[in-house]
């Protein structure tokens, strides 16, 4: 199209004058390249933002799915997160009530050096009574 402007713009050059409807038929030319080229020009202009709008609406879409799909783990998360703070609250909860349903203070030093003693004693007989025991079997 631009070649054939350029072909029909030359008017200098062409003698003209030797036909009567030889003006008109350049002119008709010159008009039928120019539009072609025009026509050329805006096809080719609108297949390049086709092709960037395209583009941009794929990328939105992936963008969009991936978004949705961050939110749903954030959310999962989120949940999980709550699911676990109930959980200690009620842990905490059946330790409190388990610690005060004793009643008694926490044992002192004293109380856990006998009881160590004992559960020494208690020791050394069981291995006496199995000592006696296999010795008797």
């Amino acid at each position: 199209a631009l070649r054939e402007t350029r072909k029909y713009d030359v008017t200098d050059r062409v003698a003209l004058q030797s036909s009567p409807g030889a003006l008109e038929h350049f002119h008709m030319k010159l008009f039928r390249a120019q539009r072609n080229l025009y026509l050329a020009g805006f096809a080719l202009l609108l297949s390049f933002l086709l092709r960037r709008l395209v583009t941009l609406i794929s990328q939105q879409a992936v963008l969009g799915a991936s978004s949705e799909a961050f939110r749903k783990q954030a959310e999962g998360a989120s949940q999980a997160a709550r699911r676990y703070m109930e959980d200690n609250d009620a842990l905490r909860k059946q330790l409190q009530e388990a610690g005060g349903d004793s009643g008694s203070p926490p044992p002192s030093q004293d109380e856990n050096e006998t009881l160590k003693a004992k559960v020494e004693k208690l020791k050394e007989e069981l291995a006496a009574s199995k000592r006696t025991g296999a010795c008797a079997g």
